[in-house]
């Protein structure tokens, strides 16, 4: 049971709002789940301090223009991804959040790479990158059933979402917990939050330390404009099952390395987690080239060739805080801020993988993420999720990594098309909550916030500040034009429209 510092220097408990839904819609049972797996947590009680920003995952004041590193356990959902049949060999990229004890949601184009093996592992519980070579092994997990969204057929960008069950279940704490998801059509106008270990910016590094920055909705007709029908997206923008957030006035953005991660808001009904809104999902072009978005002169970039060919071995020594002040409109997160936030990895073993995509954790089996984040055309499918790191460079006993048993992407989603760019990641074990691990919430509503934060294939989350600091993931980061310049926007899968295939996955597991 949350608890809050007392006036008379006791804590005392906080009771949940179990608010029920007005009518009985698809979402319910994962909204009371969630609430479940809420109230058994136990959650620090600081001195001084209720259980509000900064110790249960979120920063209240104002923040530096772009991302920021988040704090150890602020994303507890978040999982990163392996690619691999070796958890040693593995390579990382994707994200996802885990939605239940069980299931990871994450993009579509996670599920697999083009050269690798499906999706493997998940590392929970994690903040940095260099975290995954000595995550504990209890926060890593296989996936032993990869689902992807019927109508999800790469490379089409469409219906970009995927359900990754976990071998094992994972035990909610603190470290490691789920996310809720966001259910219905009503989203409020407020800020979400995007996370995940992708690019810094133009022609910089995979981050180290994971990134949570904050973006507001961009109008629809804006976004139609702006993403015209294309080639892997004929439709063009489609507000039914995606979702544009980005910032019109600083340089603020999801990039390469962050798919299959949520877009996250948080959510006064519950506190010290997220409610999922959005799946990062990818660019639709060669983003060698170019790696920054501007509304009124968009280029593109952030597609799967670059956020999955662009990566750092966890055998390789790097430290991301000289790229401080460079990052694509991000600020470092502390360790916990997203303990939902993970990092999905491809390759053979967790030792040697490519560590790419984001994704969020949404319960103890499953990791949501972004479509194309499924596999790399040179590492092939993700095979390991790393959990519960903050930095890339993490000392690996500290990364909290999965085998991805299955990747499940969402059955229309056909790359490289854009659109239904989600997927789920099931992992072979079940996924161990703790402080640095535990799942974020699912949005339920298709009315969104103006601002939140996310990264591709990582989640697209809303926090509100009014000491609750529930987070929801209310998309998954899909694609966009560029990333790390003033008024930039990208497209997030909408995790609402997605929730019945979702349900369907993890049953009364989410």
């Amino acid at each position: 049971m949350p608890t809050k510092r007392t006036g008379n220097g006791t804590c005392a408990k906080i009771k949940l709002k179990r608010r029920k839904l007005i009518r009985t819609v698809v979402g319910q049972k994962a909204w009371e789940k969630c609430l479940e797996h809420q109230s058994k947590i136990k959650l620090p009680c600081i001195k001084g301090r209720t259980i509000s920003s900064p110790y249960c995952g979120q920063e209240l004041g104002t923040q530096r223009a772009g991302g920021i590193n988040a704090r150890k356990h602020e994303f507890a959902h978040m999982a990163l991804l392996g690619y691999g049949k070796n958890f040693s060999e593995a390579t990382f990229g994707c994200g996802g959040s885990l939605i239940s004890e069980t299931f990871v949601l994450t993009a579509g184009h996670c599920t697999a790479t083009r050269t690798l093996v499906n999706v493997t592992f998940a590392v929970f519980g994690i903040l940095q990158r260099q975290d995954v070579p000595k995550v504990s092994p209890k926060n890593i997990r296989r996936f032993k059933r990869i689902v992807k969204y019927p109508l999800y057929k790469p490379p089409s960008v469409y219906h970009d979402i995927a359900l990754l069950e976990l071998d094992k279940p994972i035990q909610p704490s603190y470290k490691i917990r789920p996310a809720c998801l966001h259910v219905g059509n009503d989203i409020e106008d407020i800020r979400a939050y995007a996370t995940g270990w992708g690019a810094l910016g133009h022609k910089r590094p995979n981050a180290n330390v994971l990134q949570k920055v904050p973006l507001w909705r961009v109008k629809d007709e804006v976004c139609k404009t702006k993403y015209p029908p294309h080639r892997v997206a004929v439709k063009g923008y489609d507000n039914t099952t995606q979702m544009c957030y980005g910032d019109d006035g600083i340089p603020r953005d999801t990039c390469k390395g962050d798919s299959g991660g949520p877009l996250q808001i948080s959510n006064d009904n519950v506190h010290c987690t997220y409610l999922i809104i959005g799946v990062t999902s990818v660019g639709l072009s060669n983003c060698a080239q170019f790696c920054s978005y501007n509304l009124l002169k968009p280029t593109v970039c952030c597609s799967d060739c670059y956020s999955l060919e662009y990566s750092i071995r966890t055998s390789q020594k790097y430290s991301g805080d000289r790229y401080e002040n460079d990052v694509a409109g991000g600020v470092d997160a502390r360790r916990s801020d997203y303990p939902h936030m993970a990092l999905l990895g491809y390759g053979h073993s967790p030792e040697s993988a490519e560590w790419m995509c984001g994704g969020s954790i949404i319960n103890d089996r499953y990791i949501l993420t972004a479509g194309h984040c499924m596999s790399s055309p040179t590492f092939g499918k993700i095979r390991f999720a790393a959990l519960g790191i903050l930095q890339r460079t993490d000392d690996f006993h500290m990364w909290q990594i999965y085998d991805i048993a299955e990747i499940i992407p969402y059955p229309q989603y056909n790359p490289p098309s854009k659109y239904h760019d989600i997927a789920l990641l099931s992992t072979r074990r079940r996924i161990r909550f703790n402080k640095e691990v535990a799942p974020a919430c699912l949005h339920r509503s298709n009315v969104m916030p103006r601002r939140a934060i996310g990264d591709s294939g990582g989640p697209l989350q809303i926090g509100v500040y009014n000491d609750k600091c529930k987070f929801m993931v209310a998309g998954i980061t899909s694609y966009g034009r560029s990333c790390g310049f003033a008024g930039n926007a990208g497209i997030y899968t909408r995790v609402a429209y997605y929730m019945p295939w979702i349900e369907s996955i993890t049953g009364r597991l989410l």
